[in-house]
């Protein structure tokens, strides 16, 4: 009796289990323990070819559980004509097949499938891949181009966190999920757009994009965690809707109904200006948060936007926080004030002279600059 019962709550158990395991709409699958034959080709090594297959479609699916390797990618058959597709060995340029050799129909990249591929420049995927799983193209550090293509639907946990060579991406308008992590840590992400069928943005899922600046919400979303955009701090948020809805949490500038708008919630204008990102309000123009690649600048007497000019009077607190690559700095002779923080832990500035206009230098303003030898003051300040 005793062991009836202890059976019945393991199983019982197990159900519980696998009912969790579905909760994560984006967790993705281990590919690697979902295949029953595992075809290796060797130490994975890197390489300048480029992986893709070419296969015509056929009548009979393959038996369940099955894989083939070829060209460097391993498909594994799910048994009812479709397949989804992981790395068997390294390459620069990956043009994902529509088919797999046995004529499965590719419409999933696998968890993990190219993850740490490290020679991995371009990707193209067709448009029957519906989902890119967990992590699949995380730490491809190396990764530039990436071509999606109507159909996919869901983008899954990290599946290109820390892509840090990734610029830009077309995220195709099928695509109605994007899962926590999925940009995080794409430093030279600047461009990205997300698509009118996206709901919810999660944890980080742009966390630690950098260089980026601007961002459209689409009116649609109605959920936004507080950490979507941590450490993205030269970000604007311009939001279709003209207020918040209940289930947004975001610390960034937002641009409430920017279609007809452009001032932003803290009452300045945030506008980008041959490279510099400044917020205009009472008819100057404050240097901002700038995105942490930049190396060398030049900042101007003054900027224009829609038509008209603003002098540029102010560094405004952590304008150039923690921009380590920062190493040489011009600034204008209009100039009258440097924010909290502004040069703080530039540890390449090596130097500065602050223009004969400068009136107040706010706390911290330098603290942390190692490599900070020489810096020049007015005598008055």
């Amino acid at each position: 009796m005793k062991h009836a019962k202890a059976l019945a709550l393991f199983l019982a158990f197990l159900t519980l289990a696998a009912l969790l395991s579905a909760c994560d709409p984006f967790g993705g699958t281990d590919t690697s323990t979902t295949t029953a034959e595992v075809t290796t080709t060797g130490a994975a090594t890197t390489a300048t070819t480029t992986c893709a297959t070419t296969a015509a479609a056929v009548t009979t699916a393959p038996l369940a559980d099955t894989s083939i390797t070829q060209n460097g990618l391993t498909f594994s058959s799910k048994g009812n004509g479709t397949c989804y597709i992981s790395r068997a060995s390294d390459c620069a340029s990956l043009e994902i097949p529509e088919y797999s050799p046995l004529g499965d129909l590719v419409t999933k990249i696998g968890a993990n499938a190219f993850s740490g591929c490290k020679a991995l420049r371009s990707v193209s995927i067709p448009g029957g891949v519906t989902v890119i799983e967990a992590s699949a193209f995380a730490d491809c550090t190396a990764l530039t181009s990436v071509i999606l293509n109507e159909g996919l639907a869901t983008i899954s946990n990290n599946a290109f966190a820390r892509c840090t060579s990734l610029a830009s991406i077309d995220l195709p308008s099928s695509v109605t999920g994007i899962g926590w992590g999925a940009f995080s840590g794409c430093v030279k992400l600047a461009s990205v757009t997300i698509p009118d069928g996206v709901t919810k943005l999660f944890h980080a899922t742009f966390g630690n994009c950098l260089s980026l600046t601007a961002l459209t919400i689409p009116e649609q979303v109605t959920y936004i965690e507080t950490d979507t955009f941590a450490g993205a701090s030269a970000l604007t948020l311009y939001a279709e809707i003209a207020s918040p809805p209940t289930h947004w949490s975001v610390t960034a500038p937002v641009v409430w109904d920017c279609r007809n708008n452009d001032v932003a919630s803290d009452g300045y204008i945030y506008t980008v200006y041959d490279g510099i990102r400044y917020a205009i309000a009472d008819g100057t123009a404050t240097v901002a948060a700038q995105v942490k690649t930049i190396s060398s600048i030049q900042i101007p007497s003054e900027i224009r936007y829609r038509d008209a000019t603003y002098p540029v009077t102010a560094i405004g607190n952590k304008a150039f926080y923690d921009c380590d690559a920062l190493s040489t700095i011009t600034l204008p002779e209009h100039i009258t004030a440097i924010g909290e923080y502004a040069f703080a832990d530039c540890s390449a500035l090596t130097e500065i002279t602050l223009p004969s206009g400068i009136t107040a230098i706010a706390d911290y303003s330098f603290s942390l600059c190692e490599a900070l030898r020489s810096i020049t003051i007015p005598a008055y300040v």
